[in-house]
């Protein structure tokens, strides 16, 4: 009785189970090792994956790379001792004619509608997307269009998704650019040119001086 108590093998179901907790003992140390793996590539050093895809078209600052230009007649540049981490920007641009005739989507259609009358749009619509420390000073040049026969009322300005707010600029006469050096870069820019504005004048009445009557 003893030798076959010794003798007996483990039952068909107990080895399966056996099996079962091996494999899935396993599996599970496979699992842990790809979520590790995964991880790694999405947020570690050197892969990234993360950063890396929300930094595609960004142009990062450098010793090396001091000034990013786009072909439409934006620069951007700063001072590599200014920086102060990690800076990027990503420029498009919009041609002035799609733009003024709403072409380019329902949020600059709103913008063309809110553009002051006296203002004359004369470049294109310029996205400037940031990301990380802006430095103390970042220098952008619009160009003025070579065949612009007045230079007079030049200014730049941005637009935020609501209202027109007014950004200004030097002239540059010798690169033919409008120059702004600021501390924050702004989302858009666009070269405007004011119209000359009539001149208005205001007089003080007295009280009950009906205004048919008035002396000016």
């Amino acid at each position: 009785m003893d030798e076959t108590l010794g003798n007996a093998q483990p039952s068909k179901d107990v080895v399966r189970w056996w099996w079962l907790q091996a494999a899935l003992q396993d599996r599970a140390w496979i699992l842990a090792l790809a979520v590790v793996v995964v991880l790694t590539l999405l947020f570690l050093p050197p892969f990234q994956v993360v950063r890396r895809l929300g930094e595609s078209g960004y142009t990062f600052f450098s010793a090396e790379q001091p000034t990013v230009v786009h072909p439409d007649g934006l620069v951007v540049r700063v001072d590599p001792d200014d920086l102060q981490g990690r800076f990027g920007v990503r420029l498009s641009a919009v041609p002035s004619l799609n733009f003024l005739e709403g072409s380019a989507g329902k949020a600059l259609y709103k913008a063309v509608e809110a553009l002051p009358p006296y203002l004359t749009v004369k470049s294109p619509y310029y996205r400037l997307e940031s990301r990380g420390t802006t430095p103390r000073q970042v220098e952008i040049r619009v160009q003025i269009p070579p065949d612009l026969q007045s230079w007079m009322a030049l200014d730049l300005y941005t637009w935020d998704g609501e209202r027109w707010s007014w950004v200004g600029g030097h002239r540059d006469a010798q690169a033919g650019e409008l120059v702004i050096r600021t501390d924050e870069v702004p989302a858009s820019l666009v070269l405007v040119q004011a119209a000359a504005q009539p001149p208005v004048v205001g007089v003080e009445l007295q009280a009950g001086t009906a205004l048919a009557n008035a002396r000016l």
